[in-house]
């Protein structure tokens, strides 16, 4: 009776030991919980500060692109207006080319017709026969100059001399010697009134030309 007594006990004894290890297991289990939640807390804590720290970075990278958007914008319409100003320039050249063409053959017409009247319609009007009418056309010369230039009798007689050499040439020009000081006494220039009446001369006879 006492032994089995004895195991009641013993065994009561036991249980009450696994009980409590059962509780302490409880506890820890518990106690892990708690922990896990209050890590769960910290990393949504962390989380919650992560998005308000990002939320200010993505209104600046907004507000970077919309920037850039505008910069884009406006590179591109700086480049259309190059473009237009390009267009612009290029037909205003082209008008230039034009007036200039139309300008230069005014002064060829202008120096056709000084030819003309001179060496046609005067001559031809004179009550002299014919012959002396061709004599007088080979020995008249047309000495054409700017209002800024002098020149020695000398020089034009080197000229005709030339011309009445080779009845083949039709114009000939010579060059502007500057007789002052200064680095313009160094350059030579050519005439532009004889050099664009050669020009012409070669244009519209076909003679040939000789520039000294």
């Amino acid at each position: 009776m006492y032994r089995h007594r004895f195991l009641q006990l013993h065994q009561l004894h036991l249980f009450q030991v696994m009980y409590m290890h059962s509780l302490l297991l409880l506890h820890l289990l518990h106690v892990m919980h708690m922990h896990s939640l209050l890590l769960l807390h910290l990393l949504h804590v962390m989380y919650m500060h992560s998005l308000l720290l990002l939320h200010p970075l993505h209104v600046v990278y907004t507000r970077n692109l919309f920037l850039l958007h505008l910069l884009h914008v406006m590179y591109m319409h700086s480049l259309l207006l190059l473009h237009l100003f390009l267009v612009v320039y290029m037909h205003i050249l082209l008008l230039l080319q034009l007036f200039h063409v139309m300008y230069m053959r005014s002064l060829l017409l202008l120096q056709v017709m000084y030819m003309y009247y001179l060496l046609g319609h005067r001559l031809m009007e004179l009550p002299i026969p014919v012959e002396r009418k061709e004599v007088i056309a080979q020995n008249t010369y047309l000495l054409t100059l700017d209002g800024d230039i002098d020149f020695q009798p000398h020089a034009v007689h080197l000229l005709i001399d030339l011309m009445k050499k080779n009845h083949n040439l039709g114009a000939a020009c010579g060059r502007i010697h500057p007789v002052g000081t200064g680095r313009l006494g160094y350059v030579r220039f050519r005439p532009s009134p004889a050099y664009s009446l050669v020009d012409g001369n070669y244009r519209m006879y076909e003679y040939s030309t000789f520039c000294s």
